[in-house]
């Protein structure tokens, strides 16, 4: 049986709180439409703006893409505390 601890649900929850806040802050940041990042993923509009709205989980290379083609450099940075 696994036991999860509170140590562990609330760094659980700040990394969901920070994937929100990165998603809203390329969403403020970028000046591309949905259209123009889905036409530059070869995607469609709904599918870029899912993935703009934090609503699709993407790996780690989708996100590149949708930062390189929303205009944009996202900066990683990996802590043990908030």
């Amino acid at each position: 049986m696994c036991v999860v601890s509170d140590a562990d649900i609330e760094r659980a929850s700040r990394n969901y709180e920070n994937q929100e806040r990165l998603f809203a802050q390329i969403r403020d940041t970028t000046w591309i439409s949905a259209a123009e990042i889905a036409d530059d993923l070869g995607t469609t509009v709904e599918e870029a703006q899912s993935a703009l709205n934090g609503e699709r989980d993407l790996t780690l290379t989708e996100l590149r893409y949708l930062a390189n083609a929303a205009g944009l450099t996202i900066a990683y940075r990996v802590s043990d505390h908030a």
